[in-house]
């Protein structure tokens, strides 16, 4: 399974005794893209985008396009 990268995620990861879990946050339809975010997702469009380019990564997510300037 691949867990691709979204501002607004449908799963988020949590540290549970050094293993990381995923929990979903709403319900994950058959074929449903399976998402998590990278970074903090309450922090404004450019400090987002400068943290993720740090790793050469643009994010394209539906928050990311709808805030990008």
């Amino acid at each position: 399974m691949n867990i691709e990268h979204a501002v607004v995620s449908s799963e988020k990861a949590e540290d549970r005794d050094g293993r990381a879990t995923i929990i979903a946050c709403k319900p994950i339809l058959k074929g449903e893209e399976v998402t998590i975010s990278y970074i903090d997702e309450d922090l404004p469009f450019e400090k987002r985008q400068a943290l993720l380019a740090d790793y050469n990564f643009r994010c394209r997510c539906t928050k990311c396009l709808e805030e990008e300037p």
